[in-house]
């Protein structure tokens, strides 16, 4: 697609709005309840619904320095901190609650005060994430081997015939190699697996439930991260975009070419436009079937936006 430019705030969320006024097969869920996973900042009075997959790691740090936690000497590690396993215990270590800690009464009237934020990904980039980070990635930390197991048990049974040593095991061993992308997304659709780094955004954030200020997307983060930074106070200008794999430091990209998808079936590229078909429409993502691009493109009055 071709003449896409950055959208407004106003833009993005009056388009939501427009889908949310459809009732476009969202679950009663996101009608009544503010996201349950959304971090609360009174500091700022500021609330983030943070999607695994979608910067969150960064834009927890950012909140956590803001709260006083010193994170100078962690940025050469693009903020890996504990924040990759501790996510929910230095949040509550610094004074930060998520929305599933308060009240029902006491969430609705933060979400009603406070200036309310969510960061999104394509759904298809968010896949490719996930399984470059962990089933690909070198990081043993942040593999999900149990996982990467139960693929290769079900779509290689032959591994594991006759070999007890690997038949015991709950992970694959090095020798073995990962599960290909294409064997990830079979084993999703043939399971129908739902998992928080892959599940939708409109059931994690509940977009309709209330007002938001602002939709933070990784592909525009170069813009959106300096809007994210003076929302805390922040002395930094930008918020790096970790497991993107790529060798970039500029994070204004309105399409993204996944070649991962090339191997996939129409039937599989087919199963997951539908699986997403909401969040698509709700946040403007679309997908080219020929070239293999997400792109993030909202139609307005003044043309096609990110």
């Amino acid at each position: 697609m071709s003449g896409i430019r950055l959208c407004t705030r106003t833009e993005r969320v009056t388009h939501m709005k427009h889908v949310c006024e459809q009732r476009y097969d969202v679950s009663q869920a996101a009608f009544l309840k503010p996201a349950r996973r959304s971090i609360v900042d009174h500091r700022h009075n500021l609330t983030l619904c943070w999607m695994s997959k979608s910067a969150c790691t960064s834009l927890k740090a950012f909140i956590l320095e803001a709260n006083g936690l010193n994170l100078s000497k962690y940025r050469d590690q693009k903020y890996s901190l504990n924040l990759v396993h501790e996510h929910a215990r230095i949040l509550k270590r610094y004074g930060l609650k998520q929305m599933y800690e308060l009240s029902d009464k006491v969430a609705k009237d933060v979400a009603k005060r406070y200036f309310n934020v969510m960061a999104i990904r394509h759904p298809f980039d968010r896949l490719v994430a996930y399984y470059r980070d962990k089933m690909v990635d070198t990081d043993k930390s942040s593999n999900h081997p149990k996982i990467a197991a139960a693929i290769l048990r079900q779509l290689r049974p032959q591994l594991f015939v006759n070999n007890k040593t690997l038949s015991k095991m709950n992970y694959p061993q090095e020798a073995v190699g990962a599960p290909t992308f294409k064997e990830f997304m079979t084993w999703i659709y043939k399971n129908k697996v739902m998992n928080e780094h892959w599940n939708f955004i409109f059931e994690t954030c509940h977009p309709c439930a209330h007002d938001w200020g602002a939709i933070l997307r990784v592909e525009t983060m170069e813009m959106d991260g300096q809007l994210f930074a003076k929302l805390v106070n922040s002395s930094h200008s930008r918020i790096p975009v970790r497991h993107s794999h790529e060798n970039k430091t500029n994070y204004l990209q309105f399409g993204k070419t996944l070649n991962q998808f090339a191997d996939l079936s129409d039937e599989l590229v087919d199963y997951f436009l539908e699986f997403y078909r909401v969040d698509m429409k709700m946040f403007g993502y679309r997908w080219d079937r020929i070239t293999h691009t997400a792109y993030c493109a909202i139609e307005t009055p003044n043309g096609w936006c990110c």
